[in-house]
């Protein structure tokens, strides 16, 4: 789905949208989880019913038998028994028919059904290799499910703390940004009041250089609200999944309201 338009002012559940829907280590682990339940498909597998059909005849010899063997295999994870139930047909195409030392394979004109229960005694009983393969991708399977979680808390709490380094870099700019417009405005003042002389022209001219300081305290200010921005353009990118830097215009207009603690999550100390 697409990701939801982002308003001004940009907000922390913005964010945390944009990471769970397009960070690329939460995709990637996504992928690995793809590739754990195809595992655990294909271990599936080896519980399949299998059916085989073979034939056979000798159109060039002495002997001409024709030999049919079809049959159908069901294996199980209970103790490693195997059910199976065929049809075999073996029968002479000429007055030689089948071998005297192979009448082991001759039945009657309609061939013969068997069926039965293959049990292991020990080995493949209490595991097998397809018993294995299934625990070892159900185990890989939880593997993957919690590297996403993982991934997905790592990377959300990286956004969380780029988001606040971003938003309280906004706020420390909009203080420089007051502070040097109050100076501006001192500094009116005191060109009145030096005009009359009610005081020295020091004044005005120590004003000045704190105006200079706060100019340059701004630019700074601004250079690292650009940086903070970059550093969480990282973490917010647009419906299509491309890299966003959030530009001065989103920041909120200030810092949220802390919290109160829940007692009940604060751990007592004897």
């Amino acid at each position: 789905p697409a990701a939801p338009a982002i308003d001004a002012p940009l907000g922390l559940a913005d964010v945390v949208t944009s990471v769970d829907r397009h960070f690329p280590l939460i995709t990637a682990a996504e992928r690995e989880t793809d590739i754990a339940e195809g595992e655990l498909t294909a271990a599936r597998g080896g519980f399949d019913s299998s059916w085989r059909t073979r034939a056979g005849t000798a159109p060039i010899g002495y002997y001409n038998p024709l030999l049919v063997d079809s049959f159908v295999t069901q294996p199980t994870a209970l103790w490693g028994t195997t059910f199976f139930a065929g049809w075999r047909l073996g029968v002479g195409t000429s007055y030689t028919g089948i071998p005297v030392y192979d009448g082991k394979l001759e039945t009657n004109d309609y061939g013969e059904v068997r069926a039965g229960v293959s049990v292991p005694l020990w080995r493949n009983g209490p595991i097998d290799r397809a018993r294995a393969n299934i625990r070892r991708a159900e185990q890989g399977r939880t593997i993957a499910a919690l590297n996403v979680q993982q991934q997905r808390l790592e990377a959300t709490r990286n956004a969380t703390q780029r988001y606040w380094d971003w938003v309280a870099a906004g706020r420390r700019l909009a203080v420089g940004r007051a502070l040097l417009a109050l100076a501006t405005q001192r500094d009116e003042g005191l060109r009145v009041r030096v005009e009359r002389g009610d005081i020295p022209a020091f004044e005005r001219t120590d004003n000045a250089r704190a105006i200079v300081q706060r100019e340059g305290l701004v630019v700074a200010l601004r250079r690292q609200v650009e940086q903070t921005a970059i550093e969480l353009s990282l973490y917010v990118r647009d419906a299509q999944g491309r890299i966003r830097t959030p530009g001065a215009d989103e920041l909120p207009a200030g810092l949220p309201e802390p919290a109160a603690l829940d007692p009940g999550c604060v751990r007592r100390e004897a």
